[in-house]
Order: C-alpha cells, then sequence, then structure tokens
C-alpha cells in the first residue's frame, strides 16, 4: 500500500513503476484500471517515457463507469440536433435532458434509451404489421378505444 494522496503524481508514477517492474518480472502485461482524473495523469506520464523504459508496456484502462459515461455522451454529441434531446424533454426537465445527452446522468440516459427504443419498435412494428397505435385509434374514432376511461 502505497501512503499518499492517490491523485499525487508521485503516487501514480510510484505505482506505474511498480506494477510494470513486476509484469516485466513475470513476462506478462500489465494492465491498470483508473478513473478519468487519473487515468488522464496516468497517461501522461507514460506518454512522456522513453520506448525503451517498461513504463511503455503498462495498459491504461479507463473505469467501467467513466468509459459508460464517455460513451452516452459520444453518442449525445453525435445525435445532437437530430431532436433526442427534445424527446427526452417530453420526459425529463430540459436540464435533465440535457444531463442525459452529455453523459452525466447515467441511470436516466440508460432509461431514457430505453425508452426511445422502445417507442420506436413500437413505432415499426405498428407499420409492419399494420396495426395502428393508440393515438392512431383515438384519432380515428374522437374516443380512446384501448382504454375507454381516457377522453
Amino acid at each position: 500500500m502505497i501512503d499518499t494522496n492517490p491523485s499525487d503524481l508521485t503516487c501514480i508514477n510510484s505505482t506505474l513503476n511498480f506494477i510494470s517492474k513486476q509484469a516485466k518480472a513475470q513476462h506478462c502485461s500489465s494492465i491498470l484500471t483508473f478513473d478519468q482524473p487519473l487515468y488522464w495523469k496516468a497517461m501522461n506520464i507514460i506518454k512522456d517515457e522513453p520506448l525503451d523504459i517498461p513504463l511503455k508496456s503498462v495498459i491504461l484502462r479507463l473505469g467501467g463507469f467513466h468509459l459508460e459515461m464517455s460513451f452516452v455522451g459520444g453518442i449525445g454529441h453525435l445525435m445532437e440536433g437530430s431532436g433526442i434531446t427534445e424527446l427526452l424533454e417530453t420526459v425529463y426537465a430540459p436540464n435533465a435532458a440535457t444531463h442525459i445527452t452529455s453523459g452525466k446522468a447515467i441511470a436516466r440516459a440508460v432509461r431514457g434509451r430505453f425508452l426511445i427504443d422502445t417507442a420506436l419498435t413500437s413505432i415499426i412494428l405498428s407499420h409492419i404489421y399494420g396495426i395502428p397505435l393508440s393515438d392512431q385509434i383515438e384519432n380515428e374514432t374522437g374516443t380512446n378505444d384501448i382504454n375507454p376511461a381516457i377522453t
């Protein structure tokens, strides 16, 4: 155990050097998982080292939660302007929808993506099989045939 602040560059450097020496002694590669701030610092330490040093053989991996945040944020960035934010705003508040598309609100993002998937799947399957959606039934008859209590 290294008894220092984990975000201290000396602590990260000591850990990287220890792990790389152990991996070299065992003739294997070392894989280290960090959360995003420590991953960034470790990546900068390894990047600045010469190519012939064992530290270059360390494989860094972004932690699962931060990887998911980055992935969801990437999807939100790619889908920007497609109407996904406006769609999410029908269920969530505008600020929450912005946090969902930026990857900050993971639980809401996962639920929101499931809601979008379910809605799109329902629309596609209704067109394929000729089954009218509930709003189509309501618009054609003027009432809601699926749930007559709703008028």
